[in-house]
C-alpha cells in the first residue's frame, strides 16, 4: 500500500497526506475496526457462556497458544482469514495436535461446494450473520460427543 504525496513542499505535507490517505481508505479501516469488535464479540459470548477462550490471529501464534494451554475441546475458525482460509488452519492445527480434534467453521459462504469440503474434512460449518442459539447448541453437541468418548 502506498502512501501518495499530494502536498509536498509544505511543512505539514506528511500530516496533510496522511489524512488525505485515512479518508480515502476509510471503508478499510471501518472493515478492520468492525473485524476487530466481532472477534471481541465472539470471545465475550464464549466467555459469557462459561467458556475458557484462547485466541490466535495467525496459526503460528495458535500453535504457541495451544502448547502453553490445556487442549482446548474445540477450535472455532473463520473461513477467510489474513492468510489462508479457516479450514487449512483448522488441518494444520489438528495435524499438529489431534487429527480428531473438533472444529467449527464460520462462514458467509452458503455454498454446497464448501458445505461439502467442510462435511468432507468432519468440520462442522456454521454460517454467518451467527446465531448464538446456533452455536451454543454445535457446542453442547461437540461436549455430549467428547464426553460420550471419554
Amino acid at each position: 500500500h502506498a502512501l501518495i504525496a499530494e502536498h509536498g513542499g509544505r511543512a505539514d505535507a506528511r500530516a496533510m497526506n496522511e489524512r488525505v490517505e485515512v479518508e480515502r481508505n476509510r471503508e478499510r479501516f471501518e472493515f478492520l475496526k468492525w473485524c476487530e469488535q466481532a472477534f471481541d464479540g465472539m470471545r465475550i459470548l464464549l466467555e459469557g457462556w462459561g467458556c475458557k477462550v484462547l485466541t490466535a490471529s495467525d496459526f503460528r501464534s495458535a500453535l504457541s497458544t495451544l502448547a502453553r494451554n490445556d487442549k482446548p475441546d474445540v477450535v472455532i475458525a473463520d473461513y477467510h482469514l489474513d492468510k489462508g482460509n479457516g479450514l487449512a488452519a483448522i488441518a494444520a492445527i489438528r495435524k499438529a495436535t489431534d487429527p480428531s480434534f473438533p472444529a467449527v467453521l464460520l462462514t458467509a459462504d452458503r455454498s454446497t461446494k464448501l458445505r461439502g469440503i467442510a462435511a468432507s474434512k468432519n468440520v462442522q460449518m456454521l454460517n454467518k450473520p451467527l446465531k448464538p442459539a446456533q452455536l451454543r447448541a454445535l457446542l453442547s453437541q461437540i461436549r455430549v460427543h467428547l464426553q460420550a468418548a471419554e
